[in-house]
């Protein structure tokens, strides 16, 4: 956390360092863009765990909102963006041992998404920037059945990954007429901090787990006016953990396995430049 508040304060000031003393319009900023929009995302969750030749899918629809500002000077621009799950839908999770499904759980999977970038307007076709990011992961686990539909469990076992990122990326825009426009962008993250928490073992956690994310994106944009336009926003990424070591718990063995999750993004955004 230090690091990020260290991060947000050079957004804060690099402005003014590049500038120097200049006078307020010269401040102003080229442009400011806001823009919010509401949408659905799709995460696809595996897990592996060969050892036990254990794994694991389920594919979970959720509705999010999506928020973004930026702002441009002639030399640098900054930026804040996050993606923040409204409702979650549960789906099964099915568990395979060996190939053969062995039992199935409801998965309510949320992930909340927020980074902050600073980087340069080289053209309007490729802009490079570097940030941070954040991402938490909320995965309850309720309805046990075996692979008959026998109940084996009613409980809720919830378990969360809070994960710290370094973002390298580039984003750029082409016009294809006075109205529509083209955005796109994309992103890879290297985690410098990850923890791994989970209820149904009480004091047991993950810490600093080998991984990496990217993101790849594309908007398809309209104007309607000189300052609004409208954009189809879509997204698509993936989130990978190596998993942890085998750890000693009470009179046995525990470890967090090696997942991967497939995220994508359809969202409608609502622009505004001033």
């Amino acid at each position: 956390m230090r690091i990020l508040f260290y991060f947000l304060l050079l957004i804060l000031l690099c402005p003014g360092l590049m500038t120097g003393s200049v006078s307020a319009m010269e401040t102003e900023g080229i442009e400011t863009q806001i823009s919010a929009g509401l949408g659905v995302e799709n995460l696809l969750y595996e897990e592996r765990l060969s050892e036990l030749a254990l794994e694991s899918n389920s594919d979970v629809t959720n509705l999010v909102v999506r928020v973004e500002g930026l702002k441009t000077w002639e030399n640098i621009f900054i930026g804040i963006n996050g993606i923040v799950p409204l409702k979650n839908f549960d789906k099964r999770e099915e568990w395979f041992v060996h190939g053969m499904l062995d039992q199935t759980n409801l998965l309510n999977n949320a992930a909340f998404q927020f980074a902050a970038f600073i980087g340069y307007p080289f053209n309007p076709l490729l802009n490079p920037f570097m940030g941070l990011k954040s991402i938490w992961s909320n995965q309850q686990r309720s309805d046990f059945r075996s692979h008959e539909g026998t109940l084996i469990s009613s409980s809720t076992i919830t378990e969360e990954v809070i994960a710290h990122f370094a973002q390298l990326g580039v984003r750029g825009s082409v016009s294809i007429s006075e109205k529509w426009g083209i955005g796109y962008g994309a992103e890879y993250n290297f985690p410098y901090y990850s923890k791994v928490t989970n209820d149904g073992f009480s004091g047991w956690e993950a810490t600093n787990i080998k991984g990496y994310a990217w993101f790849t994106q594309i908007e398809l944009l309209y104007a309607f006016r000189e300052n609004i336009s409208m954009s189809l926003f879509l997204c698509a990424g993936r989130q990978h953990w190596e998993g942890s070591d085998w750890q000693v718990y009470d009179d046995g063995q525990i470890k967090w396995p090696e997942n991967d999750t497939y995220i994508i993004h359809s969202i409608w955004d609502i622009i505004w430049k001033f």
